[in-house]
């Protein structure tokens, strides 16, 4: 499934550049799989920074339990701390 720039949010041509961080993470057995796809293609067209990572495995701990400590990496790197 794929997407060229005519179907995406008009909200996404407003954003600065690093004023949004996702993390796409799924496994390639996943049911989420094509949607993961899918926002992957829409960030790539908009020129979203985005990280996007597709592994061998369904939705379950076996899969995220691995995975967890690079997801948390990524929040961490893409936040302010608090004042």
């Amino acid at each position: 499934m794929t997407c060229g720039t005519d179907c995406l949010s008009p909200a996404s041509q407003t954003l600065a550049p690093g004023a949004l961080a996702l993390y796409l993470d799924c496994g390639t057995e996943d049911g989420l799989v094509d949607q993961a796809a899918y926002a992957h293609d829409l960030l790539t067209a908009r020129h979203i920074e985005h990280a996007y990572v597709l592994g061998p495995g369904v939705h379950d701990y076996a899969f995220w339990g691995p995975r967890v400590r690079e997801s948390l990496a990524f929040v961490r790197d893409h936040t302010t701390a608090a004042r």
